[in-house]
């Protein structure tokens, strides 16, 4: 899925989460700052990336704990985070 030079290899996160329950790891999510470039600005963002679930947690709203990443993007003196999947991982 990661054909081409468009994905997190090699990169490490500033920052990780990683939620807990009775069986372990349900689920995790990295913060990277970058910049981007939207028009002639460059804009300093936090990319959010290495997210996963476990596969018995899907479907259950998990996505939207992602909230808890806010706070870390102020700490960061980020202005707001950005996801990003590629084709290939939908």
């Amino acid at each position: 899925p990661f054909e081409g030079n468009h994905s997190w290899a090699g990169a490490r996160p500033e920052v990780r989460a990683i939620g807990y329950d009775a069986r372990g790891v349900a689920a995790h999510i990295g913060a990277l700052r970058r910049f981007i470039k939207v028009g002639a600005v460059d804009l300093l963002v936090a990319e959010l990336g290495l997210y996963a679930v476990r596969p018995d947690l899907e479907g259950l709203g998990i996505p939207h704990l992602m909230r808890v990443m806010y706070p870390v993007l102020q700490e960061l003196g980020v202005p707001f985070g950005f996801g990003t999947v590629r084709h290939a991982l939908r």
